[in-house]
């Protein structure tokens, strides 16, 4: 019952993002160009540490990309607010267009949902007020905190009554959230225990983890545009070498679309006996969903596999890095905008992977 619902949540997300992208041509909007530097270590800089315990993570960058169909990584929720920006704006205090970044953190029942952007905190306090919420007390430092009826445990209580998709705190479920916000940063989710410490905003930040750094040191070629990262056992079987995370991430090069897959192994020495097993079975990959050679997924979409490469982390752990190129078309059909990207992250949730232990 779980996977059907999760597959009908990336369902909705992606007709939703595909409604967004007829808005976003039809006004004829481009994309903004990120500034300089990481937007995810950015992002990163503001999550404390301790509220990530290495399991799931899903990033967006939506003013890297072309048009919001391009996501399916970051915060799910946030598509239904393409819908209707006018009714998004009036429910939750700003509209998606404020969002620049998205990241959600961990699984339900104890995500959380990151968001980073431009909020008018006056407003979102009136929307707040509106769905029946109130400051938590007794306040505590770092960003103020808010609940309905200013209790932390009606975060887990649902009412039926209630469900609104445009609510993005657990408003399609009938619950509300708790919310910690200011002009720049807002978090939510029903864990207590961790929005009080994203709340509080004390180090060290997730970002200054050496096990964040390796990572970030991987994928540092270009601005990361989407990542999701989970534990390797929820998606293949473990091989000999001990693979602990498996990531995905779009980035650019010299305007081509590039792929980066990751595989976290304890030490250097398992990752280079998966990279020496990996340079001679990839060539032969079979993905179990369609019984098709992944070279054949790959040039249907104009990719092709590159070099791998190790990275060493301050921890001892090692990433493996194996990049696909893609070259798209000069004119492309903005339905296929992140195919690429969606090619993978599919393979992940589908548990298609085990090709990459073979």
């Amino acid at each position: 019952m779980k996977k059907k619902y999760v597959w009908r949540m990336m369902a909705a997300a992606l007709l939703v993002t595909a409604v967004a992208v007829s808005v976003h041509f039809m006004t004829g909007k481009e994309p903004q160009t990120p500034a300089s530097g990481s937007t995810l270590k950015r992002l990163l800089d503001v999550v404390p540490a301790e509220t990530f315990q290495w399991d799931d993570l899903s990033f967006a960058d939506y003013q890297a990309v072309r048009s919001p169909l391009e996501i399916t990584a970051g915060f799910s929720s946030l598509a239904s607010a393409y819908f209707d920006e006018e009714r998004a704006t009036a429910v939750m205090g700003f509209s998606p267009k404020d969002v620049h970044q998205s990241m959600t953190l961990g699984a339900a029942p104890s995500d959380q949902a990151w968001l980073r952007g431009e909020f008018a905190t006056e407003q979102v306090r009136a929307a707040l007020e509106g769905q029946g919420y109130l400051p938590v007390t007794p306040e505590q430092e770092g960003m103020p905190l808010w609940s309905p009826e200013g209790d932390l445990s009606a975060a887990l209580q649902f009412d039926e009554g209630r469900r609104d998709v445009f609510f993005l705190f657990g408003g399609e479920l009938g619950q509300r959230w708790p919310v910690a916000f200011d002009e720049n940063v807002m978090v939510s989710g029903r864990d207590e225990q961790a929005l009080r410490a994203a709340a509080a905003g004390k180090g060290p930040m997730l970002s200054e983890d050496p096990r964040m750094q390796a990572l970030l040191k991987a994928l540092a070629q270009q601005p990361v545009k989407q990542l999701v990262l989970t534990r390797a056992d929820k998606v293949v079987p473990l091989p000999a070498e001990p693979l602990l995370l498996i990531a995905i991430a779009q980035t650019e090069e010299q305007g081509k679309t590039v792929i980066l897959l990751g595989l976290e192994y304890a030490d250097l020495t398992a990752a280079q006996a998966a990279e020496k097993r990996l340079s001679q079975s990839l060539p032969e990959a079979v993905l179990q969903s369609t019984h098709r050679p992944l070279s054949d997924e790959l040039g249907q979409r104009g990719g092709k596999q590159m070099a791998l490469r190790t990275v060493e982390g301050q921890d001892g752990n090692c990433w493996l890095v194996i990049p696909f190129q893609f070259t798209e078309p000069e004119e492309t059909d903005p339905l296929q905008y992140g195919a690429s990207f969606r090619l993978f992250a599919t393979m992940m949730h589908q548990r298609d992977m085990g090709w990459l232990v073979e």
